[in-house]
């Protein structure tokens, strides 16, 4: 009697093992199908269009043998995503540089699900309502990680930075080359060499040309950054928000700035910046004409100065002046 036990536990406990085994096979050969038939999918773009059907194939699946950078995004103008092409701009970028580098591995791969092309059952089952997100699926899980935009912003580097965090992979991003500053240094050149066989231009006007040139840039340089510019180039704000009856122009909320606040803050800065220079003018001038610099050069500065902190009235609430509110 307990040898015939003994050889039912033996007999179930070697068809379970039979069995798990079989289950892991079956489960090695599912994934590397579907790594063969993704490899497939990014080998001409570096990345896949997602589907329903691919997204529960290739993407929320748990057993797939390779993490998925996924954006989300839409394309139909009537949406007015402003945000949607940049998005998906950098993400070709960085698919493109991640798939046909030189340390590219099966491990990691990018897709891209439309709404409007095909992708509204990714959205509808993620239960997204708003674009552009970035998810990242590990392998073999079906959790994801969500990207936020605030920290990693839209640019092919911030894609890169979140995913080196998430799946401890570098990536390199390779720009595709612009050869407009080469053509516009050459151009420059011919046409300096031209003026100087021309006998038009000669050594004293150049100096004297650079040096404008240098005093214009350096100011234009210290207007771009006191206006917000560099944080625009980082964040890459919309130019306005659009609502129903109106347009804004200036961000309600301190830690945000809008493209078109940025060129108000330097046309206003820049006219101050004039202002100051009527005030500061030589003793070689006329007196009438030094009273009437003086009387425009503050007028300018009141004036503009004025608006510029109405500007701030707008941003920070309490603010003790201000006039555009």
């Amino acid at each position: 009697m307990y040898n015939l036990f003994f050889v039912k536990i033996t007999f179930f406990a070697l068809t379970l093992t039979f069995l798990n085994c079989n289950a892991a096979k079956e489960k090695t050969n599912s994934g590397s199908d579907k790594l063969q038939q993704v490899l497939k999918f990014t080998s001409q773009t570096g990345y896949f269009n997602v589907d329903g059907h691919k997204f529960k194939s290739y993407v929320k699946t748990s057993l797939k043998p390779y993490g998925v950078f996924l954006l989300l995004s839409v394309s139909m103008p009537e949406r007015k995503c402003s945000h949607c092409g940049d998005a998906l701009e950098s993400f070709k970028l960085i698919s493109s540089s991640w798939r046909f580098s030189e340390d590219f591995e099966n491990d990691v791969f990018f897709g891209f699900a439309d709404f409007d092309a095909g992708g509204m059952d990714v959205f509808q089952s993620l239960q997204i309502r708003s674009a552009p997100v970035m998810l990242y699926f590990p392998p073999y899980e079906l959790k994801y990680q969500s990207m936020m935009i605030e920290k990693y912003g839209l640019s092919a580097e911030g894609f890169a930075n979140f995913l080196q965090r998430v799946t401890s992979r570098k990536i390199i991003i390779k720009h595709p080359p612009n050869y407009t500053v080469l053509m516009s240094v050459c151009a420059s050149i011919a046409v300096l060499v031209f003026l100087f066989y021309m006998d038009v231009i000669n050594i004293k006007l150049i100096n004297t040309a650079l040096q404008m040139w240098s005093g214009a840039t350096i100011v234009m340089f210290i207007l771009l950054m006191i206006s917000g510019f560099m944080w625009n180039h980082m964040r890459r704000p919309p130019l306005v928000h659009e609502q129903e009856n109106s347009i804004i122009y200036i961000e309600h909320w301190g830690d945000g700035q809008l493209l078109a606040e940025s060129f108000i803050i330097f046309f206003l800065n820049l006219l101050i910046g004039i202002g100051i220079v009527l005030l500061a003018q030589p003793r070689t001038l006329p007196i009438t004409a030094r009273k009437w610099c003086a009387y425009v050069g503050i007028s300018v500065v009141c004036i503009f100065f004025y608006f510029l902190l109405g500007v701030f009235k707008k941003k920070y609430e309490g603010y003790p002046y201000g006039q555009l509110s």
